[in-house]
């Protein structure tokens, strides 16, 4: 592992990321201005891909309580992050009930629903029309194509890692008993070489969109001089119930204070 010998001795404040476009070759319109809408009331959060002709998300579209001059909004999809958006539907309405069907997506790419497949996320975006210019803010849902869900697939050992942290390990997953969306792990501290005294660590998934958090858990009493280190999610994770994979971002305290957040813990199942 990469140790770290300074720590921050400073309380430490919950950080949202967001994802930043970066690629200037595709042109995805203003940034910062205008008015940003919101995404409420996600009442199905995931495709199945089990369903592909008739699975879809369901979700509202609001503006911001006092805001004014939106003459309306667009939807606009691409795939697995790609740099190719397709405008999806207008809407002069709010708060406006939106509906899109995995078949939908399909369409508007000009793609297949057989070239969809399961662990694929589609991206679905939200703007704002403001004097005739479009907005994009990160008012966004991001869709799994998901396998079916079954924890028996989850348990087990997982290949670990985080470049940013500078950590790679093993850990093991077992169920809490009689809780099918819980999870103990073992592992974290010891494959930074510590004493895992304490623990473990709980994944709980999210039934309705397979997000993941992780309540702060200590897992070893003392970490290079420091007491107490622990883990905690930092912002909900993610579970693919195709690869069981789960993507993971945690900050890392001692009773001292913080090493601080990283973002790109991996766990894919062996």
């Amino acid at each position: 592992m990469k140790f770290i010998y300074n720590i921050c001795i400073v309380a430490f404040m919950s950080l949202l990321f967001v994802g930043c476009e970066t690629d200037t070759q595709v042109d995805i319109g203003p940034r910062g201005l205008g008015v940003a809408a919101t995404i409420e009331k996600v009442d199905a959060a995931f495709f199945d891909e089990g369903d592909k002709e008739n699975t879809f998300v369901k979700f509202t579209v609001g503006l911001p309580e006092g805001a004014s001059g939106v003459a309306g909004a667009k939807l606009q999809i691409s795939l697995n992050g790609q740099s190719e958006r397709v405008d999806v539907g207008d809407y002069t309405t709010f708060p406006a009930d939106i509906t899109v069907k995995l078949s939908d997506v399909a369409d508007a790419l000009g793609i297949g629903l057989a070239d969809i497949k399961g662990g694929d996320v589609v991206n679905i975006e939200v703007l704002t029309e403001v004097n005739n210019e479009f907005y994009r803010s990160n008012t966004a849902i991001n869709p799994l194509v998901a396998c079916a869900y079954d924890p028996t697939n989850l348990v087990g050992d997982y290949d670990v890692s985080s470049s940013s942290w500078g950590s790679a390990g093993v850990v093991t997953f077992t169920q809490v008993d009689g809780e099918p969306y819980k999870f103990e792990v073992f592992g974290l501290a010891a494959m930074d070489g510590l004493n895992e005294d304490q623990g473990p660590l709980i994944f709980e998934v999210n039934p309705l969109d397979y997000s993941v958090i992780a309540p702060k858990a200590t897992l070893a009493t003392s970490a290079w001089g420091y007491d107490n280190f622990s883990y905690q999610s930092s912002a909900p994770g993610s579970l693919n119930t195709c690869s069981s994979t789960f993507m993971m971002s945690f900050t890392i305290t001692v009773d001292q204070g913080s090493f601080g957040t990283y973002s790109d813990y991996v766990f894919v199942k062996k």
